[in-house]
C-alpha cells in the first residue's frame, strides 16, 4: 500500500502542510483510529512554489494505546430482572448466549 499519491501527470500532490495535516486526521477519524496511529511526512522543497510537497513517510502504531483499547473488545453487559438469591453468579454464566456448557460443574 502506498502512503502518497505518485508523482505524475494528473495526479494531486499535497503542497500545504496544514492541508496534509487536516487530510491524516480526517482519515484517521474515518477509521476510528485517532491515538492509535502517528505518522511522519517529510518536505520536498523545489525552487518554484507549484513544485514543493508535502509525502507521509511513516506511519507507526502506538502499541500501548492499542492494547488498552483492544482489553474493551468482546466485553458484554447482561442486565436481568432475576434477584441474587435466584441466580447464582455461576448459573448467569451458564445461561448466557454461546456459553460453554461444562458438565463438570
Amino acid at each position: 500500500m502506498s502512503l502518497r499519491e505518485p508523482v505524475g501527470r494528473g495526479k494531486r500532490q499535497i503542497r500545504d502542510e496544514a492541508l496534509l495535516h487536516q487530510k491524516a486526521m480526517a482519515i484517521l477519524k474515518q477509521h476510528r483510529v485517532e491515538g492509535l496511529l502517528s505518522y511522519s511526512y517529510q518536505y520536498h522543497p523545489s525552487t518554484t512554489k507549484k513544485k514543493e510537497r508535502y509525502q507521509i513517510t511513516a506511519v507507526e502504531q502506538n502499541y500501548a494505546k492499542i492494547e488498552a483499547v483492544s482489553q474493551v473488545f468482546g466485553w458484554r453487559v447482561y442486565v436481568t430482572n432475576v434477584p441474587a438469591e435466584g441466580l447464582s453468579f455461576e448459573k448467569a454464566i451458564h445461561s448466557l448466549p454461546g456459553a460453554v456448557k461444562n458438565s463438570c460443574c
